[in-house]
């Protein structure tokens, strides 16, 4: 990629967070704010910084290893 060109995967990134902001913003306190989709644990920080009260993450059961558990008696 060019030099001073951002990828559009970032620049999805920055215009969901810009939407974050405006919509605490908008809530103004009146309600807790939460972020979901597409959390990707490298992006809770740059998340966090909207000022949403929670962030929710599927990764942590999208990735978790299956186990097969019988019960049979």
């Amino acid at each position: 990629m060019a030099q001073g060109k951002m990828s559009p995967l970032r620049a999805r990134m920055i215009e969901d967070n810009d939407m974050l902001r405006e919509a605490v913003v908008m809530v103004d306190g009146r309600l807790k704010t939460d972020a979901s989709g597409n959390v990707k644990l490298d992006r809770i920080a740059s998340i966090t910084a909207t000022g949403v009260d929670y962030i929710s993450s599927g990764v942590l059961t999208h990735s978790a290893r299956t186990v097969d558990l019988g019960l049979d008696i």
